[in-house]
């Protein structure tokens, strides 16, 4: 287990119908916790407007699962709109929701 911040980059590719790729990505510093949250949707593609399922567990920093911490997870949808010869970056809170630990969302 790592003993001091470690840095983390996050990257995401969605392809369309025609092939076309869109890449976004992230990176931030970690800093070493006794309590984690994992969040684990339950399918990898969707189709528009369907439904997901959201697993969220709090683990500890070796893995083992840790049972009544409370978090609160809240899902955003980023889009953008074309606005002139720009884009617009919109994003769209869908939903917040407080889990004791465990449990299917």
């Amino acid at each position: 287990p790592p003993t001091g911040p470690i840095n983390v980059e996050l990257e995401a590719v969605v392809t369309d119908l025609n092939r076309q790729a869109r890449v976004s990505s992230t990176r931030f510093l970690v800093h070493p916790s006794s309590i984690y949250v994992g969040i684990r949707a339950s399918k990898q593609f969707l189709r528009p407007k369907q439904a997901i399922q959201f697993s969220v567990e709090t683990v500890d920093i070796s893995g083992a699962a840790v049972k009544d911490v409370d978090a609160v997870v809240t899902v955003r949808r980023r889009s953008y709109v074309r606005v002139g010869w720009t884009q617009k970056e919109v994003i769209e809170e869908i939903a917040t929701h407080a889990v004791n630990g465990q449990g299917v969302w």
